[in-house]
């Protein structure tokens, strides 16, 4: 399509944190206490997953309370909310309403192609961010959608014969920028929203700013294209859950109050399950979250809240894997569905006859992740939101692609958020790419050796080399990334050699050779600044989640509340051990009583 997606901006407090140009900084930490406390925030992924689950116990419980409403409470609020949509139901806006318009049939139905979808999503996607649709145009969405989605039963079968490939996308959770990136990962994969089969596997709203935004996207997408695309529910398309977490207040917020029925009837007419046909990667079941055993066979459609049920569905839309567990046990963690064992996806697909159990629900550092069930069957959990939740996590998004052939394997594609720790404020067209398309550090460099190619000679004195600041200022120009090219210049760029023959003695000279900089490109030198480089978003998204205060600089009491933290929910083995006040004097290098960000980043040397 030719659509540059932009990102949502960083919040104002994030900005704050973002580095004047790289300093150089060494600290030396005492007793071994800088290998341990990397350790330990590699760490922090799990530690935030574990704190978002408590938080989700909660949750559930409220939603259980909520669907758990007197009936009298309940007609009530119906009454109310139904007297509000007839009130507007009426009103179309006029065409000089500062909306986006969507383009209608004779009969004032929407009527949309793929690349009206497209634009829908880029006008949402204008900064600075707050462009909003009509509620009438909404429930012009809602009501085309529901078109398609009445004749759908609750187990979809994708037709086979038809495509090449089939994409899954995961938990998208309200983020614009996510969206667009499972979209470009898409393309990238070789496929389009109409030639190819694309299963939008739930999870559609909540936790996100802009849930409506990317439900009204998804609805234009089906309605372009309602051969090709298929919406699942997921557990967070019910009336009590989104209830709890924000989704139906950011829907009464933006539309009013009047068009939650119709929201509710949206949920209830979702399929709970996609399934692949075995020409395309020997074919999978794609559910939001687990097993609604004994079997898929007589299953209905759930109502507007299932969380209460627990019932097939409620399965279907809560459950866990677990390779430790045998069979199923209740999920705790969750407080509703299930755990299930790999022998229970592997005999769910031996029912089937298919090969890939796909889910999403659950957050993955990587954003795809694969379980091998064995005899060549295998079950992925697919999490398209990165930074999870609301940017302060440090996970991948991605999705999966099945392409045609029985013998083929599942492929994931994988992205970044651009939410990126040390990331200039006007960052280049060349991390927007990378960051949008998933790819690493080294394959982003290599794509655009030829820009720094020239922006290195333009640099050099004599046409060969250039000094080790000049390197670190083109590489910083050219990606428009802050992102401490002097720690990842020993990987990418060893400078060169000088041999005395007074002495005979070799050491290193203060210059880089632009040749010798971009074979190393070519030949795939420089993993180990792959993992430098992910190694300093996940120090700087711990640097965020421990500024309580949103000041840019850790206090003393709260790198000593976030160091309680970490040892109150890591493992023993792996806990930070001796002095945390000698360690944050370590870390403190200028001993001002802040560690600020380049002292935090000092730790990556």
């Amino acid at each position: 399509m030719g659509i540059h997606f932009r990102r949502l901006a960083a919040s104002s407090w994030s900005k704050a944190l973002l580095p004047s140009p790289s300093i150089s900084i060494r600290a030396d930490f005492p007793n071994g206490h800088s290998r341990q406390i990397q350790r330990c925030f590699s760490d922090k992924f799990r530690l935030s997953a574990s704190l978002d689950q408590s938080i989700e116990r909660s949750l559930t419980q409220l939603s259980l309370s909520l669907s758990s409403l007197p009936p009298q409470a309940e007609q009530d609020s119906a009454r109310n909310d139904q007297e509000e949509e007839a009130s507007f139901s009426l009103t179309r806006p006029s065409l000089d309403c500062p909306t986006f318009h969507l383009p209608l049939d004779i009969q004032n139905r929407v009527d949309m192609t793929t690349d009206d979808a497209l634009a829908l999503l880029q006008y949402f996607s204008e900064e600075p961010y707050n462009n909003e649709i009509h509620p009438w145009y909404f429930r012009a969405l809602l009501d085309a959608a529901m078109e398609v989605l009445a004749v759908r039963p609750a187990v979809v079968k994708v037709p086979t014969g038809k495509f090449d490939r089939a994409h899954v996308v995961g938990d998208l959770h309200g983020s614009l920028p996510d969206l667009s990136s499972a979209l470009v990962a898409l393309g990238a994969a070789g496929g389009g929203l109409a030639s190819d089969a694309v299963v939008f596997n739930g999870d559609f709203v909540d936790r996100g700013a802009h849930g409506v935004e990317v439900l009204s996207c998804l609805l234009a997408i089906l309605i372009a294209s309602p051969d090709s695309v298929f919406l699942n529910r997921g557990n967070h398309e019910d009336s009590a859950v989104s209830g709890a977490y924000g989704f139906r207040e950011e829907v009464e917020t933006k539309l009013g109050r009047g068009l939650w029925p119709k929201v509710e009837e949206f949920f209830s007419a979702l399929p709970l399950a996609t399934l692949v046909p075995s020409e395309l990667a020997g074919g999978a079941i794609v559910v939001h979250a687990g097993v609604g055993l004994p079997s898929l066979e007589n299953l209905s459609k759930g109502a507007a809240s299932v969380v209460k049920a627990g019932d097939r569905v409620t399965d279907l839309l809560w459950s866990d894997p677990d390779v430790e567990v045998k069979g199923l046990r209740d999920n705790e963690s969750r407080g509703a569905g299930k755990f299930f064992g790999v022998d229970v996806a592997g005999a769910a697909l031996d029912e089937l006859k298919l090969k890939n159990f796909v889910r999403s629900h659950e957050q993955v550092y990587s954003g795809v992740q694969k379980c091998d069930l064995g005899d060549g069957k295998s079950l992925y959990t697919v999490f398209s939101v990165t930074d999870y939740p609301n940017w302060e996590g440090c996970n991948e998004g991605g999705i999966l692609t099945l392409a045609k052939g029985e013998d083929s394997i599942p492929v994931p594609s994988r992205y970044s958020s651009e939410e990126f720790p040390m990331v200039s404020k006007t960052a280049s067209s060349v991390h927007s790419e990378m960051t949008s398309l998933g790819t690493s550090l080294l394959t982003t460099l290599k794509t655009h050796k030829a820009v720094f190619h020239s922006s290195l000679l333009r640099a050099s004195a004599d046409g060969r080399r250039v000094t080790s600041e000049q390197w670190r200022s083109c590489m910083r120009d050219a990606t428009g990334l802050d992102v401490g090219w002097s720690e990842l210049e020993v990987f990418l760029a060893p400078h060169v050699k000088r041999f005395s023959a007074k002495t005979g003695e070799v050491t290193d000279s203060d210059l880089i050779d632009v040749e010798h900089f971009l074979a190393r490109l070519e030949d795939g030198a420089g993993g180990e600044a792959d993992k430098a480089f992910r190694r300093g978003r996940e120090l700087y998204v711990l640097f965020k989640r421990l500024d309580a205060d949103g000041s840019g600089g850790l206090s003393r009491e709260e790198f000593m509340r976030g160091v309680s933290l970490l040892n109150e929910n890591l493992p023993e083995g792996e806990k930070i051990e001796g002095d945390a006040e000698e360690l944050f004097e370590a870390i403190d290098v200028d001993g001002n009583g802040i560690i600020d960000i380049e002292e935090w980043r000092a730790m990556l040397k």
